[in-house]
């Protein structure tokens, strides 16, 4: 076998890379938070917290919600969320916070009382290594409750 040992990282676009290094360059990192039961924290804003992960990379806090971005790439993150209440003509707003900025969100209108809306939002982003992500379920009166939730992070380029 033609191969060569003891080879370091490369730094420059025409340097030669060890597998160890290629390997972490092109492996997909992905973190998956879901919530079961409901949470009834109780003001208006609420960022959205997990009871359980699927995250081989250690990039969520299950117990804050918050995703701390590994490395700098193109990141897919995707939200689902039930709204749960008993007040009729409220408005619901789910987002995607990064660095603490709102970023994409989507808004329902209920128009019935004691029913669970579901809402889903996604975006695409360019992050940096050490950037934050979350998600902030609200309602325009009342106390906001969370159902159930899904909340997926995965690096795509």
């Amino acid at each position: 076998s033609q191969k060569i040992t003891g080879l370091q990282d490369g730094t420059s676009s025409g340097d030669a890379v060890n597998k160890g290094q290629l390997d972490a360059a092109v492996l997909t990192k992905y973190c998956i938070g879901l919530r079961t039961s409901s949470a009834s924290p109780g003001s208006p804003g609420y960022n959205v917290t997990y009871q359980s992960e699927t995250d081989p990379y250690s990039m969520l806090n299950a117990g804050t919600g918050v995703v701390t971005i590994p490395d700098t790439g193109v990141w897919m993150v995707t939200a689902y969320t039930e709204f749960m209440y008993s007040m009729m003509l409220v408005r619901q707003h789910l987002s995607i916070v990064v660095n603490s900025s709102t970023t994409s969100y989507v808004s329902n209108d209920a128009s019935t009382a004691s029913v669970i809306y579901g809402a889903n939002v996604s975006g695409l982003y360019s992050l940096t290594a050490g950037d934050t992500v979350n998600v902030n379920m609200s309602v325009s009166t009342g106390n906001v409750q969370c159902g159930e939730a899904r909340f997926t992070v995965h690096r795509v380029a």
